[in-house]
């Protein structure tokens, strides 16, 4: 399934990781990464991680091969994890591992989006609900303000 890119998400990740004072970003399940290309390209630290094997390749060594529904340990934390439109498609026996990678490796917190499915209405609160939960027990705050 494809990720879309937007350019007014990037400007906004750009202007939020400028006010927060961010020096590295790290960006789980990036596809071909446009968002982490472009935030690195204003003079963030960034790397980025996918778990397709030809990822590297495609994009010239920039993003690294990792299967972040296992426990990952990398080597340091990051002021801000992103991971746009992905829960969503992580089984449920793999979805706690992912967000628990995520708080691992935030220093300062996480933006992440996830689709909502088209199938029941029922399914979809449970699943938006379960992350919810997920973080709140990996002591990631819920921004209220700014989560829809």
């Amino acid at each position: 399934e494809e990720t879309y890119y937007m350019q007014e998400l990037n400007d906004e990740l750009i202007e939020f990781y400028q006010r927060e004072k961010a020096t590295s970003i790290v960006d789980f399940y990036c596809g071909l990464c446009n968002y982490a290309i472009n935030i690195k390209e204003v003079g963030f630290q960034v790397e980025a991680y996918d778990n397709n094997p030809y990822v590297s390749e495609l994009t010239k060594g920039f993003v690294k091969t990792l299967d972040l529904t296992t426990k990952q340990r990398l080597p340091k934390q990051y002021d801000w994890v992103q991971s746009f439109d992905i829960a969503d498609r992580i089984t449920k026996d793999k979805i706690v591992e992912y967000i628990e990678n995520i708080a691992r490796h935030a220093e300062k917190g996480a933006i992440i989006s996830w689709k909502n499915q088209k199938s029941e209405e029922i399914s979809k609160n449970k699943l938006n609900q379960k992350i919810i939960e997920l973080f709140l027990l990996s002591n990631l705050i819920i921004d209220n303000t700014t989560s829809k």
